[in-house]
């Protein structure tokens, strides 16, 4: 018993010798920082890329954060082609918006843009290259792009007590079908299934008015969608769908609230996004996690696809009168 102290002592007396010091001041090095997500349901894509801040040993922490050449790459191109293609490419461009000011200098953008109708396919793979235009230095990623989903929905939601109880909400296909069209692609992970209310609200006092929504989450699990094309559908409680309403939506007299639509909602993506979602939740693990996921070679970040798939539900006129009544502008 005493030997087995004794080396415990030891083990913790050895822990607490590291050295996790870390020198801000170090020698510059160039490494970019990226979030560049792929949208198929967008006309544009815009991605973030910064690079890690370092300081300057002649120079204060405050004096260096307004220097722009700290924070932002500013002399880089970048650029995105088809993997199997690389003559058909896409140049993105530096955008707006500028950060807000701030600690950090806002002199420069991080964010690329670029407009991309018809560019991207659903399955189909891409390499995001960024080079840097004064070290030379490439930083490469590649991924697959995700399509749209195939929503599974009826002709007209109706909520009046005389209708159905449920109603069936799913995705019909997530790969490419004749009958179906393209869909999601393959190997999707369909993370988010969503019923979204939709409505107007006016300030009575200042006529001012904002667009708000609601989300009902069907399912928020992240699945695989090999099996049978992702084919997936639920049965949604009307009743509870409009209690959860109520129960999100506070009452208060002195707005207004209209009725907008009623919106099914898919979110699905790929297999990066999904490593980069395991891997960066936290561990609840006494012992913490020692790497980041990353996908960029050289550098830090991830080029992943995830899209948003909307489509809106027909909603009968009673139903309309029902929701502003019961459940936007209830007594």
């Amino acid at each position: 018993m005493k030997i087995w102290i004794l080396a415990l002592l030891s083990g913790v007396l050895f822990l607490g010798a590291c050295d996790n010091t870390l020198d801000i001041n170090a020698p510059y090095r160039e490494t970019p920082v990226v979030y560049a997500v792929l949208d198929l349901g967008q006309d544009s894509q815009i991605f973030r890329i910064q690079k890690t801040y370092q300081n300057d040993i002649n120079k204060t922490t405050d004096e260096v954060a307004q220097i722009a050449d700290s924070l932002y790459m500013k002399n880089i191109t970048v650029k995105v082609t088809n993997a199997n293609n690389p003559n058909l490419f896409k140049d993105f461009v530096r955008v707006a918006p500028r950060k807000e000011s701030g600690f950090f200098s806002n002199r420069d953008s991080s964010y690329w843009g670029q407009r991309t109708t018809g560019f991207f396919a659903a399955g189909a793979r891409y390499t995001l290259r960024i080079k840097s235009n004064e070290t030379g230095n490439e930083y490469i990623a590649t991924t697959t792009a995700v399509g749209k989903a195939n929503i599974n929905f009826g002709s007209e939601l109706r909520f009046e007590l005389e209708s159905a109880p449920t109603f069936s909400f799913g995705v019909l296909s997530t790969t490419t079908a004749p009958d179906l069209g393209p869909g999601l692609g393959v190997n999707v992970f369909v993370s988010d299934a969503i019923v979204r209310l939709n409505y107007l609200e006016v300030d009575k006092a200042t006529n001012e008015s904002n667009q708000r929504y609601v989300d009902y989450y069907v399912r928020r699990d992240l699945l695989t969608s090999t099996t049978q094309g992702g084919r997936f559908t639920t049965s949604v409680s009307k009743k509870g769908l409009l209690d959860f309403y109520k129960a999100n939506i506070s009452l208060n007299a002195n707005f207004e609230r209209t009725f907008q639509s009623i919106e099914f909602v898919i979110i699905g993506s790929n297999s990066d996004y999904y490593d980069m979602i395991q891997t960066n939740k936290p561990s609840g693990s006494i012992i913490p996690k020692v790497t980041d996921y990353s996908n960029i070679t050289n550098g830090i970040g991830v080029f992943a696809s995830r899209t948003t798939t909307k489509l809106r539900q027909s909603v009968s006129a009673a139903s309309v009168d029902l929701i502003n009544t019961q459940v936007l502008n209830r007594p």
